[in-house]
């Protein structure tokens, strides 16, 4: 059982780790301040699927979205189109495509990092993002830890207790007859003289 835990506790680890790369991992366009952009769509879109409409929103780092464009499909691209960028425009946008009823909604991110900037706002929203969780990660492994003591500890006071109920030599204070040593039916007869058929005993 406590090898299970410990299974449980690694394949968690690695799943949160995979958790905080893939939010690193997210594309990041860098562009100088002036210069007009297109941002693509990361979502991913499912071949056969009529989406209704796409709209993009830009995180912020407390973390809010604030809309910025709704499009509706057909178009030529899905891809958004900033005009010259500055400082401002810098941090994480978020592309959600609305699907019809029984299919899924898509949505992709994708970072913008205009350069020669005071901030990294995306650098600044990604770190924002990861803190929750590392704090769950901790927060589980501490649970973990505490499951793990108590069981460790409650199967050691079970064991010694075990052995002091049940323990492998019988106890010699107590009469023979109790651990079924010597039958109840069985008399020790002390200083018995005999003599062989015949004879007479002096």
């Amino acid at each position: 059982f406590i090898l299970q835990l410990l299974e449980v506790q690694l394949m968690l680890s690695l799943c949160l780790a995979c958790a905080a790369n893939a939010e690193d991992k997210i594309p990041v366009i860098e562009a100088a301040q002036g210069q007009n952009v297109s941002l693509p769509c990361t979502a991913g879109s499912k071949k056969g699927v009529d989406y209704w409409a796409c709209r993009w929103y830009k995180e912020g780092v407390d973390p809010r979205l604030s809309g910025l464009v709704s499009r509706s499909p057909p178009l030529p691209s899905l891809s958004l189109l900033l005009p010259p960028v500055t400082c401002s425009d810098s941090g994480v946008y978020q592309c959600y495509m609305a699907a019809p009823v029984g299919e899924q909604n898509r949505e992709g991110r994708v970072g913008l990092r205009v350069m020669d900037c005071p901030v990294d706002v995306v650098t600044a929203v990604l770190n924002q993002q990861e803190l929750p969780v590392l704090t769950t990660a901790l927060v589980l492994f501490a649970v973990l830890g505490t499951t793990l003591t108590c069981l460790c500890l409650r199967k050691a006071k079970w064991n010694k207790a075990k052995s002091v109920e049940n323990p492998v030599y019988p106890d010699l204070s107590y009469p023979l007859e109790k651990w079924g040593l010597i039958p109840l039916n069985f008399t020790v007869v002390q200083n018995l003289k005999t003599s062989p058929p015949g004879f007479n005993s002096v």
